[in-house]
């Protein structure tokens, strides 16, 4: 008599699991997290992975010229190492480098109610350029930022923009001739 055994192997459906992205940031580094080039390239990385992933910035003046953005229904995290009062070196600071920008982000980040970011300083664009935002935010939350212009900025400027976002224990300071600090527009501020 033949016996024979039948073994069945579930496959259960993989998980989406989060990534741990390191921009210039050793310590993230040392803790597993996965190394990349430039910020930039962590935003595009992440966009394109599902699940809530996490951007750590190290304590460095990250640019680029025309902002950084995300726009993804993929979540993410992005931390720097800055607090509300930090404005200095020793803490992660954005800028966008396009000489006399207008109509453009520092810091576009859309898509996700569960996207944020937070601990990060952000410049305002100097020079002459019009319409510029420091931090465009839709759906998501930020806290502890620091958006702060140039002194030599004499555009049109603003902080922040809101759009069903939420923005806590930040400051917003926009010296700029014409800046405003926030526009709200179905989002919050605490």
């Amino acid at each position: 008599m033949l016996t024979f055994a039948v073994v069945a192997i579930a496959s259960a459906p993989r998980d989406a699991h989060a990534v741990t992205y390191c921009v210039l940031n050793p310590a993230c580094v040392a803790a597993g997290g996965t190394t990349q080039a430039d910020f930039q390239a962590a935003l595009n990385t992440a966009a394109g992975t599902a699940g809530l992933d996490r951007i750590e910035l190290g304590p460095e003046l990250f640019t680029r010229a025309t902002g950084f953005s995300y726009v993804s229904a993929n979540p993410v995290q992005i931390v720097g190492t800055a607090g509300v009062t930090s404005w200095s070196v020793g803490f992660t600071r954005l800028r966008n480098s396009t000489a006399d920008p207008s109509d453009e982000r520092v810091l576009r980040l859309e898509g996700s109610t569960s996207s944020s970011v937070s601990n990060v300083a952000i410049e305002l664009p100097a020079g002459t350029g019009d319409n510029n935002i420091g931090l465009r935010l839709a759906d998501g939350t930020a806290d502890q930022i620091h958006v702060q212009s140039d002194l030599e900025t004499a555009s049109s400027s603003m902080g922040a923009q809101l759009v069903n976002g939420t923005i806590t224990r930040s400051v917003i300071v926009n010296d700029a001739m014409f800046g405003s600090g926030v526009e709200v527009v179905g989002g919050s501020t605490n």
